[in-house]
């Protein structure tokens, strides 16, 4: 025996031996198959209760994961929590409102946050002048189902004004400051006209005759287009016509 070696004495064998967990017995083979591994469902370890799913917690529960350090699972948080509503300050509200406003109507129609929230969310979402004209709603009101909504209510009425400017600047951008730029295409100017005159408000957009007088002085197209692009449309100047006719102008022949 080398002196490297240690001797294991038969008393020590049979001690360990009995401490070992009971092995299972050896599985036969499935009937007329002779893959060993056929019967595994039955094993005892595989019906141990340690391999039972994991239970996720119920919504607005909290859950023993609460650590968030460096490769460890984050806390869990509901679904919810993970939809905040827009954020706004209230600044350059000629500029900004409208956009919030949209956004806000979309997060209210489709957020999952529970309706006796959605106020609270939103309130915390305003900052700066925004916030101002809400500071005077009670923690109580906050809380009610209708708290969001009336908080929208109040931030349109305040701002009707930064609406209107917006609508008129819409109109403006439309009739007086859409030009062809040096290089571009007509198919490309009439696509970015049509997003103009999109945007325009309802009840100040261009009638699509309108539009499209504005569109043919503004794309300036050569006399020879112009006449060629009439005649696709049967002399007809309204957008709709004159943008298909440009698009057929474009197919390559």
């Amino acid at each position: 025996m080398s002196s490297g070696s240690r001797a294991t004495s038969p008393a020590s064998a049979s001690a360990a031996a009995a401490a070992a967990p009971p092995a299972d017995p050896p599985l036969a083979p499935a009937a007329g198959s002779a893959d060993p591994w056929a019967n595994w469902a039955s094993s005892s370890w595989w019906r141990s209760s340690s391999w039972s799913s994991p239970q996720w917690p119920a919504a607005g529960t909290t859950s023993s994961w609460q650590t968030t350090k460096k490769g460890q699972w984050p806390s869990w948080k509901p679904f919810y929590e993970r939809d905040p509503p827009p954020s706004w300050d209230g600044e350059q509200p000629k500029r900004t409102w409208l956009e919030y406003k949209r956004s806000v109507s979309m997060w209210l129609s489709s957020t999952d946050i529970p309706a006796e929230l959605q106020g609270q969310k939103l309130f915390a979402a305003l900052t700066g002048k925004a916030r101002h004209h809400i500071n005077h709603l009670s923690e109580n009101e906050l809380r009610e189902p209708m708290a969001a909504a009336k908080i929208f209510g109040i931030l349109e009425h305040a701002y009707i004004h930064a609406a209107d400017a917006e609508h008129s600047r819409d109109f403006d951008a439309a009739v007086y400051e859409l030009h062809r730029d040096k290089g571009e295409g007509v198919v490309d100017f009439a696509s970015r006209a049509s997003s103009t005159f999109l945007k325009m408000s309802p009840s100040g957009r261009l009638n699509v005759k309108q539009q499209g007088l504005v569109f043919l002085r503004n794309a300036r197209p050569p006399a020879h287009v112009e006449d060629h692009l009439l005649a696709l449309t049967g002399g007809a100047k309204d957008f709709n016509s004159l943008a298909a006719g440009v698009r057929k102008l474009a197919r390559p022949r």
